[in-house]
């Protein structure tokens, strides 16, 4: 009887074992996860969700906002599958772009868009398209930034965690003051210039023989209104979405830089991703980017005029004057970082 009675509980726990692992067998994959969660070199077939937060300094209006909102969102939620899914915080709602810089590298901003402002991280490369008259025409800077020379531009970022995916360009730089108007380079002498906190911009207001008050872009407004600085720089569409034009008087097509703009993942973030997402990331990255700037170039004559009609009195001063007083903006820069001289050589002469 005791040998029966052993032979039954054995064979019941036999049933219960094979009832545990049929159960685990078909049991529902995680559909949720923000941390880490594949091996980066095999796609992940497991039905496995990531929340991509995606950071903007821009007003929704903004094409540097819409490039997000309306082309890259949509296209990585359809073309992963359903496998990414975006939060968006736009108008600066994470921060400035400090602020945003350091949630990526801590991996709690996934993908944002960063200027010369975050140069601290390489500032020999990330200042370098911001030298005044770098770029002879935006098909030069198309050329520049999406062939050899722009990989060599970024190629230092994921050592300090991030990696760029794509280049923005953020138009023509004009100048914006409430004191005269702007006819040669003579005429920057003693304004209060609002600049970004890059050492180039400042580098570059004061061989003009401006004061430099460095602020971000949402101090700016606040800064004009209370004469706090006379005038600042920016393309004209980043001076129409902002607001700008409502507290300056002129506009002075300087055009002394073509902005260039970073589209960066978080790099913790991009190499938890499955090699088959990572791949969904970067090329709709570089679709939406090609997007802004045909989008950009084709409004930038409507927004110019925008801001004509909204007020803003417009010369075109003599830029040959201003070449002139900035030339030893070349000097000092290559002297700091003689590291990219050859790089900065190369850019030239892809004109």
């Amino acid at each position: 009887m005791k040998k029966r009675k052993r032979v039954i509980c054995l064979g019941l726990a036999i049933a219960m074992l094979s009832l545990f692992l049929s159960a685990c067998s078909s049991s529902t994959p995680p559909t949720n996860s923000t941390a880490p969660g594949g091996n980066s070199s095999e796609p992940a077939a497991d039905g496995t969700v990531y929340t991509m937060k995606l950071g903007g300094q821009w007003a929704d209006s903004s094409v540097h906002s819409k490039m997000f909102t309306e082309v890259f969102i949509p296209q990585v939620e359809e073309r992963s599958g359903g496998r990414i899914k975006c939060e968006w915080y736009g108008n600066n709602a994470l921060g400035n772009e400090m602020d945003q810089l350091t949630q990526l590298q801590m991996g709690q901003l996934h993908l944002a868009t960063l200027s010369d402002q975050s140069a601290t991280i390489d500032p020999a490369h990330m200042f370098l398209p911001y030298l005044p008259f770098l770029f002879e025409s935006e098909e030069h800077w198309d050329t520049v930034v999406d062939g050899e020379l722009g990989e060599q531009m970024v190629a230092n970022m994921p050592n300090s965690g991030i990696r760029c995916l794509g280049f923005d360009e953020n138009g023509y730089r004009v100048v914006t003051n409430n004191v005269r108007p702007i006819n040669n380079a003579a005429d920057m002498q003693g304004l209060k210039m609002r600049v970004t906190s890059s050492d180039m911009y400042i580098a570059l207001f004061s061989a003009l023989g401006s004061s430099c008050q460095a602020m971000t872009l949402g101090e700016a407004y606040s800064a004009l209104e209370t004469g706090a600085c006379d005038g600042q720089d920016n393309a004209y569409n980043t001076i129409l979405s902002s607001g700008l034009y409502e507290v300056q008087k002129y506009m002075a097509n300087t055009n002394h830089v073509l902005g260039t703009l970073y589209v960066c993942v978080s790099e913790s973030w991009y190499q938890s991703l499955p090699a088959d997402l990572q791949d969904v990331v970067a090329q709709c990255v570089k679709e939406a980017c090609q997007w802004e700037r045909e989008t950009y170039r084709s409004q930038a004559e409507a927004d110019r005029q925008a801001l004509l009609d909204n007020g803003l009195e417009e010369t075109n001063p003599d830029i040959e004057s201003f070449k002139a007083a900035t030339a030893s903006v070349y000097d000092d820069f290559v002297a700091k970082y003689p590291e990219v001289a050859d790089l900065v050589t190369a850019i030239q002469a892809a004109a």
